[in-house]
């Protein structure tokens, strides 16, 4: 029987081996019920004031994921966000981030960012969180604070995940939006839901080394 037994266990090795671990798609469909639950409880949903301090924190590391097509990304995109497709580099590049680093996925709305979401919680990414209301979102909040001056874009319908602004020329991050002052949202009340590791403090005293 013991015999029996590690033969099963090397042929499910072999398996394992040959037909490659259930893939993020199989098992995101496998864990549906779970993950729709930790997305309807907004516990992963930050505001865009909170992105904003993390944006201007130095001590926290951050890695923004924009999720959106590639002419929407080149049009305007957060400062510093990478395109993120989802694809396996681009999986292996997410995998290899501390696990201590904050990771905000953005779309224009939230469909695209939930569904990200999904694969990066069953590919057992830690900090992983989803800017509520999406780039249309930042856009609306950022036009409420900014003064008209600073306004390079006017916002049009959307539905769903499409866009709902339109700006002159494709600047990337060079638009005012892309990191807007830390002051901006400041009177803006809102949930901290990002767990931050910070460096630990330096004590005094010791050997000096």
């Amino acid at each position: 029987m013991k015999r029996m037994a590690a033969i099963m266990a090397v042929a499910m090795a072999a398996a394992v081996l040959w037909l490659g671990p259930p893939g993020i798609d199989e098992r995101a469909a496998r864990e549906a019920p779970r993950l729709e639950a930790e997305l309807r409880s907004r516990a992963w949903h930050i505001d865009p004031a909170e992105l904003l301090d993390l944006m201007h924190d130095n001590q926290v590391r951050l890695a923004v994921l924009d999720v959106r097509d590639e002419a929407d990304y080149n049009l305007f995109h957060l400062m510093d966000a990478r395109r993120w497709s989802g694809d396996a580099d681009d999986l292996r590049w997410v995998r290899a981030l501390p696990d201590a680093s904050v990771k905000v996925l953005v779309a224009n709305g939230e469909t695209r960012a939930d569904e990200a979401w999904r694969r990066l919680a069953v590919a057992g990414v830690p900090n992983v969180y989803i800017l509520a209301g999406g780039i249309n979102g930042w856009l609306e909040l950022y036009a409420r604070y900014a003064p008209p001056q600073a306004l390079s874009f006017t916002t049009v319908a959307a539905t769903a995940d499409a866009r709902g602004y339109a700006f002159g020329a494709a600047l990337g991050a060079r638009h005012a939006p892309a990191l807007p002052p830390a002051s901006l949202f400041a009177d803006r009340a809102y949930e901290p839901k990002v767990k931050v590791v910070r460096p630990a403090a330096a004590t005094a005293g010791g050997c000096g080394v």
